[in-house]
């Protein structure tokens, strides 16, 4: 729990929710492996969110690439292994992900 507290921090911090003083909460959360080359939605349900908190896991030995549908690696956001990356975004199945290698990340939903 403690690790839910300091990431619900970061979001605090980095979010246009902590400017507006919203109180946040954990409303989904997973795990999700990548195959390679295939863009992968981030998730297939439509949760009303506020914010997502994606983190490459450290044990991933490729990039990992964030964007829009028309995702490409030359295209996307990259986070590296071990990075962490906060977006404020109602519906997280319009973030997708793209990875050259299987590669595996930890996402957090977070509302109101």
């Amino acid at each position: 729990m403690a690790r839910e507290d300091e990431l619900l921090e970061h979001i605090k911090k980095t979010s246009q929710a902590a400017t507006t003083n919203v109180a946040l909460s954990i409303k989904t959360h997973n795990q999700l492996t990548l195959v390679p080359d295939v863009i992968t939605p981030l998730s297939f349900d439509k949760i009303l969110l506020r914010s997502v908190l994606i983190k490459s896991m450290g044990s991933n030995t490729s990039f990992i690439y964030i964007g829009t549908e028309l995702l490409t690696t030359s295209n996307g956001y990259i986070l590296e292994p071990s990075e962490v990356l906060g977006i404020d975004v109602k519906d997280p199945s319009q973030i997708y992900l793209l990875s050259s290698e299987t590669a595996t990340i930890s996402w957090l939903g977070l509302g109101t």
